[in-house]
């Protein structure tokens, strides 16, 4: 992995409002097929597609997809942290971790999700569609009503 430190790797990830930190001793150490694992661990993803992305500065959201892309991303973070902030406020507001050797690479985790929108209605089957699939025109009734008492008369 050219163009990586040797500093100690702490990748904070966040899906749908879980975190998680993976740590790798070194930035060196790290792949993206090692990351997709750690991912996939944390997280259960294994039957799940899903992308790795991370956001800059500007708001611009990048996808990590590929050995080149991780290392693109690990050298922007690593910017971050080799240069002293400005302000507290500056190194609070911004994504990279400043003040340490260790670089914090923050990504977020996206399913994607292949099935019917969750949205879509007119693939919902309406109640009077359903009961024509059914087959039963019974219904049921769970009232509290007891049985009618027998009069003692009408035994005899």
């Amino acid at each position: 992995m050219n163009g990586r430190p040797d500093r100690p790797l702490v990748v904070k990830c966040t899906f749908d409002r879980w975190n998680k930190r993976i740590l790798f001793a070194s930035a060196r150490n790290c792949s993206y097929e090692l990351l997709r694992n750690k991912v996939e661990q944390c997280f259960s993803l294994y039957a799940a597609p899903y992308v790795i992305a991370y956001k800059d500065d500007d708001g611009e959201v990048t996808d990590i997809t590929t050995d080149t892309d991780l290392t693109e991303a690990i050298q922007y973070f690593q910017a971050g942290s080799d240069d002293p902030p400005t302000s507290s406020a500056a190194s609070i507001l911004s994504g990279r971790s400043f003040g340490s050797r260790k670089i914090t690479l923050r990504v977020h985790i996206t399913v994607d999700y292949d099935g019917p929108s969750l949205s879509d209605t007119s693939s919902l089957a309406s109640m009077e569609e359903y009961k024509g699939r059914s087959g039963s025109q019974l219904s049921f009734s769970f009232s509290s009503s007891s049985p009618p008492e027998i009069d003692d008369d009408s035994v005899t």
